[in-house]
């Protein structure tokens, strides 16, 4: 696709890499960004395991049902716009503290994949779902991740389409105008 003023992913997208200066506190642990055309932050998406929110307050988080509807699970910050657009276990995970936080990194990180992924999953509601928990060479974290996913896109397809969003928008006209 291009046009007059497209960009070209591929060119651009290394510079965008380089790093924004932190505070040495931060040093290591985080590491920032400067913006980047959606078309490249799409790709970075769907390249990655998770999306990670750790917002203290949201809206409706764009970036979350941007992820979800490119069937990527996210992990978020339990507050009411997360809420919104993350079942917790289904479509990704909630977390309150960091210590879950990291706790839910590990389950969703082919890296890290282990006892912790197998025992969330025993008792979660993944485990209905069509697919091999660890076994035939498929790991724990990838197959939650795929469940995941999945239920993330049809999240979207079904509470975030067109025809919900209009049909939500009709019910609150009519209740303000007491046409009910």
């Amino acid at each position: 696709m291009g046009g007059a003023g497209a960009t070209d992913v591929g060119q651009s997208a290394q510079s965008f890499k380089d790093p924004i200066p932190i505070p040495n506190m931060l040093m290591g642990a985080v590491v920032l960004l400067r913006p980047v055309p959606r078309q490249v932050l799409l790709r970075w998406m769907l390249e990655s395991d998770a999306v990670a929110n750790c917002s203290l307050a949201e809206g409706m988080p764009n970036a979350l049902l941007e992820a979800a509807a490119l069937g990527v699970p996210v992990i978020a910050r339990n507050i009411p716009g997360n809420v919104r657009v993350v079942r917790h276990e289904v479509t990704g995970y909630l977390f309150d503290r960091p210590d879950e936080f990291v706790e839910r990194f590990l389950g969703l990180d082919p890296a890290a994949d282990g006892a912790w992924c197998d025992d969330a999953c025993a008792g979660c509601s993944l485990d209905s779902l069509p697919y091999d928990h660890g076994a035939s060479g498929t790991s724990s974290a990838a197959a939650v991740r795929g469940a995941m996913g999945k239920h993330a896109m049809e999240m979207i397809s079904s509470d975030f389409s067109c025809e919900s969003e209009e049909a939500s928008w009709h019910g609150l006209l009519r209740e303000v105008m007491g046409t009910e």
